[in-house]
């Protein structure tokens, strides 16, 4: 019983752990993303989705070039997307979403 706890403990602190680094990343990253850039990007993007034209108010960044891939958070690596669209692209490239 005390082996099961102690195994149990110590995988409740690496969860603990890796939250709180994923964390992190994600604060990290909508640093980069000020109210400006946000409101840059929606000006250049005329509030519609860049991938399928829809105009809505619950419009996101997405990261055309995904993170995961290499993409950086710049301006010109950013593009509006509605949810719907920002979601089902995830983390591939466009090209990729289209197959």
């Amino acid at each position: 019983k005390r082996h099961k706890r102690s195994v149990l403990r110590n995988r409740a602190k690496k969860l603990e752990k890796w939250k709180r680094k994923a964390k992190n990343r994600r604060q990290s990253n909508m640093s980069l993303l000020t109210g400006n850039v946000h409101r840059d990007i929606y000006q250049r993007d005329g509030l519609r989705c860049q991938y399928c034209g829809a105009r809505t108010k619950l419009i996101t960044i997405d990261h055309i070039i995904p993170r995961s891939k290499g993409g950086h958070t710049t301006i010109d690596n950013l593009r509006a997307a509605c949810v719907r669209c920002n979601r089902l692209k995830a983390n591939m490239l466009i090209s990729d979403v289209q197959k």
